[in-house]
């Protein structure tokens, strides 16, 4: 029979993976200039992120927010076996999802024409909609690993 301590080791494993997974295919596809371009009707409407593109062109931003998914993706793997680099990488995960959750208010679209809430676009309603359960998933993880590095200085 499995422990709590083993299933929840288990689990903390399997969401860390998913996500990181998610993290670093994303990541990488930012360095193509359709993935690079995806984004941008995200970030033009976003009042968090609009001002980046008169810093960088759209490739080259598409290609630092790539590089900065790829090190969460690689946080939350090396964090299955250091509790640190886990609150690390999802504590970056819950800020990345906390910021495109705000998509869903800000980029046109969201809701098609035509209808009302809760009716939501594929794309980009439908596709942002999921960034509820990857930032509970975050949350999941940066908890467990906040909870184990407390209890582990006592």
């Amino acid at each position: 029979m499995l422990t709590e301590s083993k299933t929840s080791d288990d689990t903390f494993m399997i969401l860390s993976v998913a996500l990181a997974v998610i993290f670093i295919w994303f990541g990488g596809i930012k360095y193509t200039g359709g993935g690079a371009s995806g984004i941008e009707g995200l970030v033009n409407n976003s009042p968090i992120l609009s001002w980046v593109y008169g810093l960088f062109n759209v490739r080259s931003f598409g290609a630092l927010l790539g590089t900065v998914e790829i090190i969460i993706g690689i946080l939350l793997l090396l964090g299955i076996k250091n509790l640190k680099l886990r609150a690390i990488g999802s504590l970056a995960a819950i800020s990345t999802f906390a910021v495109t959750l705000t998509f869903l208010f800000t980029t046109p679209g969201v809701v098609p024409e035509g209808a009302s809430f809760p009716i939501l676009s594929g794309m980009p309603g439908e596709f942002l909609l999921k960034d509820i359960v990857l930032l509970a998933v975050s949350y999941v993880l940066f908890s467990s690993a906040k909870h184990a590095l407390r209890n582990s200085t006592h």
